[in-house]
């Protein structure tokens, strides 16, 4: 009992050590002689401003392209007064619940 516990225990120890250094290491591991410093843990590439330029339109646009099917802030709290006022019981319980959570 007590050597599955200390053996429990090692490999726990060991498993939090490689997790913890697990960041620091990564880059160690590059043996190409590629500089791989724009890019994270999973792969994917971080732009810079100097990287990656996009006029002021196309922003716009993949923004709107983003936000739709999504309601405003405004349409929002319109959707929730309404809510509140069919259904005033049901909006009770759930402020009830939530201020004491």
């Amino acid at each position: 009992m007590i050597f599955s516990l200390l053996f429990l225990c090692l490999n726990l120890s060991s498993l939090f050590r490689f997790s913890s250094a697990r960041g620091a290491q990564l880059h160690s591991y590059n043996q190409s002689g590629f500089d791989d410093r724009n890019y994270g843990i999973s792969g994917r590439r971080m732009y810079s401003m100097t990287d990656f330029q996009m006029t002021e339109e196309d922003y716009n646009a993949r923004l709107e392209k983003l936000a739709k099917g999504y309601m405003s802030n405004s349409d929002l709290q319109n959707a929730m007064q309404e809510f509140n006022s069919r259904c005033p019981n049901i909006s009770r319980i759930y402020r009830y619940l939530f201020r004491h959570a």
